[in-house]
């Protein structure tokens, strides 16, 4: 049977990370990813979301609510960002952007 600190750690492990890259995706770098990828880059995003969290020594209740604020915050500036770049630099993405002329923002 599961516990509720095994129900926990698994939403520490992937919520944050996919929650910061589906903002992310939204708000500024739309491109189609597998779910292996979005698995991937989720996992990734969350240890480090996690990581600094807890270098910082917040209570494990606090890394929990504190991992989706700061996923919010980190998708929707990131989204921010790339999008202020993106579209300050087309000729960067040039080689990146489809056939059918999309844009990435």
């Amino acid at each position: 049977m599961f516990s509720a600190s095994d129900i926990r750690d698994t939403l520490l492990l992937l919520a944050p990370g996919f929650l910061a890259l589906k903002i992310f995706a939204w708000r500024g770098f739309q491109i189609r990813r597998t779910d292996l990828e979005w698995t991937m880059w989720s996992l990734l995003v969350a240890g480090v979301i996690n990581g600094v969290l807890t270098f910082f020594g917040l209570p494990s209740a606090a890394v929990v609510v504190s991992s989706f604020a700061a996923a919010i915050a980190i998708g929707f500036g990131g989204g921010a960002l790339w999008t202020w770049w993106a579209r300050r630099h087309e000729h960067a993405l040039a080689p990146l952007l489809p056939a059918h002329g999309t844009s990435f923002c």
